[in-house]
């Protein structure tokens, strides 16, 4: 075979055989989909996500909310609704009073002050649960760092962080983590005597409901 076939023909070759070891390696992404048994990891619960910043602020509330600035620079609406509900009759409600509305959690002293004078002896719902990994009677609780007072709880509306609402301010004897309506009590209601945890199915007087403008 002629020198210049020759070169030609190996320069062909490995061509073709880069192209084979590439298909090989990266396949069809459709069919790589399908075969990959890959481990990414369990996705982050969304309660866990704390929401970004709209990109523009809204400085007013909507007509009936109050306004609270946290540290942070965040800007909070807050209106209490009552009647009797559950947790989950108590955050269908919140999402009806304003666009994004939502069950919202206490951040600070002021946020705090607000809601006891209004909650009176009546318990209302925040906008917290109980963290999926305490599930658990409050014995086996105490021998878990991850689910002490402070830690057994999030919130769920995207905006509140810190532990200042579980740093004593809980009612007596709270968490106490009862078995209760078929779970270890896993919301979070209030009046003006502290904080307890409580059934999602139990039946109180009313809710913290909210939106965040900046």
């Amino acid at each position: 075979m002629p020198q210049e076939s020759l070169i030609s023909f190996l320069l062909i070759a490995s061509i073709l055989a880069a192209a084979i070891h590439s298909y090989h390696i990266h396949g069809d992404s459709d069919s790589d989909d399908e075969l990959c048994d890959c481990d990414y990891g369990p996705p982050l619960p969304p309660e866990y996500v704390t929401d970004e910043p709209p990109a523009k602020c809204q400085q007013d509330c909507p007509i009936g909310f109050t306004k609270f600035k946290r540290s942070s620079g965040r800007i909070v609406c807050f209106q209490i609704v009552r009647g009797k509900m559950n947790y989950w009759q108590a955050a269908e409600k919140c999402k009806t009073i304003t666009i994004n509305g939502k069950l919202m959690g206490i951040e600070n002293q002021i946020e705090y002050d607000w809601a006891k004078n209004l909650f009176g002896n009546k318990w209302h719902y925040l906008g917290a649960r109980r963290k999926p990994e305490c599930h658990a009677p409050k014995d086996v609780l105490r021998q878990m760092p991850q689910c002490q007072d402070d830690q057994m709880f999030f919130f769920t509306d995207g905006v509140t962080v810190g532990t200042f609402l579980w740093n004593n301010h809980w009612y007596f004897n709270n968490p106490d983590s009862h078995w209760l309506l078929n779970e270890f009590e896993s919301a979070i209601s209030m009046f003006a005597g502290g904080v307890g945890d409580i059934s999602t199915g139990q039946i109180h007087d009313g809710a913290l409901c909210g939106v965040a403008i900046c």
